[in-house]
């Protein structure tokens, strides 16, 4: 009877010269938090496709953009002023993200390797700046 659960030993070399890089929960979730549970949702949308989840990144892609509608639409029908309270949906979106899903979808792995999230940092604060200028220079106006 054949074990299919078995790594042969060339397939464990290659598995070590060639870890599957992804992005952290905690990359997941800060992103989630600081940019926005859409930005977060992208991550991990990544790491799944990384390790060949193609349709449970589809599905966490779509949570993550019908999410951050969810929030805006909230944020903009009680007319809060300040950013505490779309900055805990943030957070609650992050901890989903985070916490749950990642946990759900991507096992612990001794082959997988965090990836630096720079590349991800610049793309967000490029297009996350002009809007935050432009809700700067909007509010300023009132």
């Amino acid at each position: 009877m054949e074990n299919n659960n078995l790594i042969t030993t060339e397939e464990t070399i290659q598995i070590a010269e060639n870890p599957i890089q992804i992005y952290s929960k905690t990359a997941v979730l800060g992103f989630s938090i600081f940019f926005g549970p859409i930005f977060g949702g992208v991550l991990l949308f990544q790491n799944l496709r990384k390790i060949q989840k193609k349709e449970e990144s589809n599905w966490v892609l779509a949570g993550s953009i019908a999410y951050t509608l969810f929030q805006i639409i909230v944020n903009a029908s009680l007319h809060t002023k300040g950013y505490s309270f779309s900055f805990s949906l943030s957070i609650i979106g992050g901890l989903l993200l985070g916490k749950y899903f990642f946990a759900k979808y991507i096992p612990e792995n001794p082959n997988y390797e965090t990836k630096p999230i720079w590349t991800a940092l610049i793309i967000s604060l490029l297009i996350i700046l002009p809007i935050w200028i432009l809700g700067i220079a909007g509010a300023s106006r009132v």
